[in-house]
């Protein structure tokens, strides 16, 4: 996508991705290393943002300083395109995977209250790295 203008994807405009920053995973790692007690048998989900394929483009294309837009797949094509492309592929598992987790939109995203970053301080804090990234699109 980084030289056209078209995000093409199997997920619909709402569609909640999960995201989480390095930074955030590093922050995790060294707060179990300090106290291991507040880890132990504990499952940490690294989440730092839920935000919708649509919301996630719009900020991108604010930072970017682009018009970048969402092409949305249809069931026949993702039938057929999951198979030959891992991205889509893989879009298509966390879709359905989505389906059978009901508490998927409400678990917390930082249950440990470690400051996890939002996708949109992701964005303005690496804005030089956005627009070099997308700088080809028109």
């Amino acid at each position: 996508m980084v030289n056209d203008d078209a995000w093409n994807t199997v997920w619909d405009p709402n569609f909640k991705n999960t995201l989480i920053d390095l930074e955030d995973i590093r922050k995790t790692a060294a707060a179990a290393i300090a106290d291991p007690e507040k880890f132990n048998g504990r499952e940490v989900e690294l989440i730092g943002d839920r935000v919708g394929v649509k919301e996630s483009l719009d900020l991108i294309a604010a930072v970017a300083g682009k018009k970048i837009t969402m092409q949305r797949y249809g069931e026949n094509e993702v039938t057929r395109l999951r198979r030959e492309n891992p991205r889509l592929g893989g879009q298509w598992i966390k879709r359905e995977l989505s389906k059978l987790e009901s508490d998927y939109e409400t678990r917390p995203l930082d249950d440990f209250r470690l400051g996890f970053k939002s996708f949109k301080d992701f964005l303005e804090q690496n804005e030089d790295l956005v627009v070099v990234t997308y700088r080809d699109i028109k």
